[in-house]
């Protein structure tokens, strides 16, 4: 009996390490340097015609636009 159990375990073992390695990985962005996203936020408060007190509010859109093409894969490798 001992030594069903031991076999359906490495049967069991053996299946999570095939659906680990099977898993898509999550193609999460990397945190952007700050001159990118300061690059970024600059020509979007330019778009939006210079406003004030918008930065931080720019600030945030460049992040998510920056993600966007990284999952795209538009962006080059952060080093």
């Amino acid at each position: 009996m001992a030594e069903t159990v031991r076999r359906s375990s490495k049967k069991k073992v053996a299946a999570l390490d095939k659906s680990k390695r099977s898993r898509p990985l999550k193609n999460k962005a990397p945190e952007f340097p700050d001159g990118w996203i300061c690059v970024a936020a600059y020509y979007i408060w330019e778009k939006e015609g210079y406003p004030d007190g918008r930065d931080a509010n720019h600030w945030f859109e460049a992040k998510a636009q920056l993600g966007d093409l990284w999952k795209e894969g538009s962006l080059p490798a952060i080093e």
